[in-house]
């Protein structure tokens, strides 16, 4: 029996309104430094800098003025710039989301799992994306110096929503995540959609009915 639902927060709960935009502005960038736009994503995010500002070893601030510094950029300005422009579609939640989430809290136990330079994520949820009391645990990598898929921090998201990891639904994008999270024995979901995650879950019988 299910009894906590945990969620992946980028690409999950913050969704672009219009990912076309997203892209075209991610490629605007990569162009700059002749990448393609998933080569130039892949750089950020596979970076020794990510990999020390998702444990919290060094800032996000610091993360972009090393991963740019790489690239030839160490104008303070002109790295500003370029994070703006890359991350211009952050902060939206659609409203599917919204409602599934209050719909499911209604029975069971939610967290945010996420991989992030943040060690705030729960002020940013709460007092910025209006997520305020949908979540009982909020986990941040960048916080516990721990990171997906290392089995550590699925192991200290079930003992602090008090669940054994049968009991536990994860939803994460990335199947790296998931199959991390299903080699513990939690059930998952590989994210797509708002709808399609709607879908998946009426079909499992953990939800009632439809929401919109």
């Amino acid at each position: 029996m299910i009894r906590a639902i945990i969620f992946d927060f980028g690409n999950v709960l913050e969704i672009p309104p219009d990912p076309q935009e997203m892209l075209a502005q991610r490629a605007a960038v990569a162009a700059h430094f002749g990448m393609t736009a998933e080569a130039f994503w892949n750089y950020l995010f596979t970076s020794e800098a990510w990999q020390k500002a998702k444990r919290g070893q060094i800032s996000e601030p610091q993360f972009w003025q090393e991963v740019f510094a790489t690239l030839g950029v160490t104008d303070p300005d002109q790295v500003r710039a370029f994070k703006d422009q890359l991350l211009a579609f952050k902060g939206h939640v659609p409203p599917l989301m919204r409602s599934l989430l209050r719909q499911l809290h209604k029975r069971y136990r939610l967290a945010v799992l996420s991989n992030t330079a943040d060690p705030n994520l729960d002020r940013l949820l709460t007092e910025e994306l209006g997520l305020h009391g949908l979540f009982d645990v909020i986990i941040s990598s960048a916080a516990e110096g721990l990171a997906k898929p290392e089995e550590a921090i699925y192991r200290l998201t079930l003992e602090k929503l008090g669940v054994r990891p049968e009991e536990a639904l994860f939803v994460d994008d990335m199947e790296r995540n998931t199959q991390a999270a299903a080699a513990l024995g939690m059930q998952t979901i590989t994210f797509t959609t708002p709808e399609a995650l709607q879908a998946e879950l009426l079909r499992r019988g953990l939800l009632d009915a439809p929401v919109s």
